[in-house]
């Protein structure tokens, strides 16, 4: 399932690539890199926890993007078990002329506990909203904010997560 998943984000940000090149943008920054840091909030009692991450994209069209983000968190479960939460999503985003933008996101969320016992993951479909905003404060540069609401199909027990996150990007 990684694999399968690894490859659509893959092949998401490839389609994306060769669409901004062959269509443009208008503009000389149609694609970004850049990286993710706050808080995810996890059901189920998972508490609120420390999460980071990395992403990136292209503008295919002026106000439409493609891309892909993975994030990662821990979250508390009951003791001695510990649990993470890995996310690797592909999106889709329309940009509104102000900076900000909304879109959906969608790809593989691997929840993997350790503790008493044999330690174990399962990876499932996950998907979900996106809405934030970026700052251009040069013509390379942005800084932003995010909230993803991630639900992830399938796990047991049912796990969602609700991320607000800075992001620094470096468009190109």
């Amino acid at each position: 399932m990684k694999a399968r998943c690894l490859g659509f984000v893959i092949s998401v940000l490839i389609v994306g690539a060769s669409i901004a090149h062959a269509e443009g943008s208008g503009s000389s920054t149609v694609g970004y890199v850049g990286a993710l840091l706050g808080i995810g909030m996890v059901n189920n009692s998972g508490g609120t926890n420390f999460t980071y991450g990395l992403g990136g994209g292209y503008k295919f069209m002026p106000d439409w993007s493609v891309g892909a983000d993975f994030t990662y968190n821990s979250f508390t479960v009951p003791s001695p078990l510990t649990a993470n939460l890995s996310l690797i999503l592909a999106n889709i985003k329309y940009y509104f002329g102000s900076g900000g933008f909304a879109g959906l996101k969608l790809g593989e969320g691997t929840v993997s506990y350790s503790g008493t016992g044999s330690p174990g993951s399962a990876s499932n479909l996950a998907w979900g909203p996106t809405v934030g905003y970026n700052y251009i404060f040069t013509d390379k540069w942005s800084v932003g904010g995010e909230a993803n609401l991630i639900w992830i199909s399938n796990s047991n027990p049912g796990v969602s997560v609700f991320q607000i996150l800075a992001n620094l990007k470096y468009w190109f």
